[in-house]
């Protein structure tokens, strides 16, 4: 029964969040912020959760695992299903380099300052897998960038031209490196094997994640042929994802990234996209909703070195992204002036980030998983608070009455 009762009370505040609430009432703009970028719900999640009041315990959390691999696939494939290569092709190889270039340099950063402080301050006496599946999955969060992030800087008055152009790109694809390295340590390291396997072993798991994909993705284009509403259609796509995720799970491979293989090779195979993006909008706040109060009953701050290794998530990323600004500056031929600091308007994180991290713990879990997620959700929680007043030093304010009126 509290298993109901509280899943109950999840889906409830999943509903009134994303539609009602809305509907029935105009927030200041500082509440609607942390409606928009997801933070409240997250701390809906703490409150009902284990940190909490204890309405969803530990055993009980552990039961949603299902729900989970489920928003771990969609997320993915929300992410894919945008990367058309009709689309992508027409962009200009300087601002893919922009965009791969800031991705990889702030991952290199991350990658080696946390690997140094692990090296230093923790003793592991277990597999250096594990140890290497933190480092990488830290790094790979940091690189992307919160696609909404970027577009809520159309109203900054210094957001526009060349810049503007690369930061629009850079937000919607600079997930993707990470995300590839992320997806294929699970195929050269797997969870049931102690150190890295063989590379025949590992390339031929690498290929297994790119055909559960494909698959997966050419399995969706065909049923949707049959659906004959877009309420069948959402059902069709729930389905196809929900067994994607559940089958990278069971064969330990990454379900985010399954599921992103699925949503590529959709976007570029299926006549229906359009059908599909327009049942997707309607769906995707709640089911995101929803997974954020999830992430949020198992967020504990109670965890050795979470300050440390915070700050020092916090800082790299800030210097990646800085730096990357710098070179994307210098690229682009954007004017001299506060748009070198361009970099402070991409420091947002969101879905994809925290869904990696949810997928390390799941199949990584170790003494340091918790660390690893708790330290990437606080990061989340930072940078969505501090980004829009550390973005206005390259790009101005949002104009004051503009403000009031979104």
């Amino acid at each position: 029964m509290q298993i109901v009762i509280g899943f109950l009370v999840l889906l409830l505040v999943a509903l009134i969040g994303s539609h009602s609430l809305r509907s029935l009432w105009t927030p200041p703009p500082i509440v609607r912020r942390l409606f928009d970028n997801g933070l409240i719900f997250i701390a809906v999640g703490m409150a009902v959760g284990p940190a909490g009041a204890d309405l969803l315990t530990p055993n009980v959390l552990e039961k949603s695992g299902p729900a989970v691999v489920l928003f771990l696939g969609w997320i993915g494939f929300l992410f894919g299903v945008h990367l058309e290569w009709r689309r992508l092709r027409r962009i200009a190889l300087r601002m893919w380099t922009i965009a791969f270039g800031e991705s990889l340099l702030t991952f290199a950063l991350v990658f080696a300052g946390v690997y140094l402080f692990f090296n230093n301050h923790l003793q592991f006496g277990y597999d250096k897998t594990i140890f290497f599946a933190a480092v990488v999955t830290l790094a790979a969060c940091a690189a992307g960038t919160a696609p909404s992030s970027v577009f809520l800087l159309d109203d900054r008055p210094r957001f526009t031209g060349r810049t503007a152009q690369a930061m629009r790109l850079v937000g919607t694809v600079d997930d993707l490196p990470g995300l590839l390295i992320f997806g294929f340590f699970f195929a050269f390291f797997p969870t049931y094997h102690i150190g890295p396997i063989a590379w025949p072993t590992g390339l031929s798991l690498a290929a297994l994640t790119l055909l559960l994909g494909v698959l997966f993705g050419i399995l969706l284009k065909s049923t949707m042929l049959l659906a004959r509403n877009e309420q069948t259609v959402l059902l069709v796509i729930i389905g196809v994802i929900s067994l994607a995720a559940g089958v990278a799970e069971y064969v330990h491979l990454s379900a985010v990234f399954v599921g992103t293989i699925a949503g590529i090779t959709f976007a570029n195979l299926s006549g229906q996209k359009e059908t599909a993006y327009r049942v997707l909008a309607s769906s995707e706040q709640t089911i995101y909703v929803l997974f954020l109060m999830l992430v949020g009953c198992m967020w504990s701050l109670d965890t050795a070195h979470l300050l440390p290794l915070a700050l020092l998530y916090l800082g790299l990323r800030l210097a990646g992204k800085v730096l990357g600004g710098l070179l994307g500056h210098r690229l682009v031929g954007a004017p001299p002036g506060r748009l070198r600091l361009g970099g402070l308007g991409l420091l947002g994180q969101g879905g994809m980030a925290i869904a990696m991290a949810i997928n390390y713990e799941r199949l990584y879990h170790s003494p340091i998983s918790s660390l690893v997620v708790t330290t990437l959700i606080l990061g989340v929680v930072v940078n969505e608070l501090v980004g829009p007043s550390l973005a206005s030093i390259p790009f101005g304010r949002t104009p004051l009455r503009q403000e009031r009126q979104q």
